[in-house]
């Protein structure tokens, strides 16, 4: 196979694989949260309350996805806004009780969904396909 051909079969692979964990994770987080709100929650439980820009900054998008997708968060009651002790104008965002049963929960259904997704692999095959992506990385 010629590597104009390879690269079609690696694009194709990927792009049916990325689309099969999509899936499966949209099945997980089901109708009540979407994934950037997910990423959200996440971001929010290991690195603690934070403000838009360090969120955006660290994901990776606009200061005004994060707002909006905190909007959303805090409407549905999984994320709290609150204002700095030590400076009024600084307004952060943090998880609410609810948010952190929330992301545990789905933290758990998403590390059984990856467990059993990637069954088939030994562990040096998940850690060279680590690698792999690792050299990929194109962000």
């Amino acid at each position: 196979m010629d590597r104009d051909e390879l690269m079609k079969n690696l694009e194709r692979t990927m792009q049916g694989t990325f689309r099969a964990l999509q899936k499966g994770m949209n099945s997980i987080l089901g109708d009540n949260i979407n994934r950037s709100e997910f990423y959200l929650l996440r971001f929010l439980k290991e690195n603690g309350p934070a403000k838009v820009s360090l969120i955006s900054s660290e994901l990776k998008v606009t200061a005004s996805h994060i707002t909006a997708v905190g909007d959303s968060l805090v409407t549905k009651g999984y994320i709290e806004r609150n204002r700095s002790s030590e400076d009024r104008r600084i307004v952060e965002l943090s998880l609410s009780d609810h948010g952190k049963q929330l992301f545990n929960d789905l933290n758990l259904r998403r590390t059984q969904y990856l467990y059993s997704t990637l069954d088939d692999l030994t562990d040096a095959e998940i850690s060279e396909l680590i690698t792999l992506f690792n050299k990929f990385n194109l962000g």
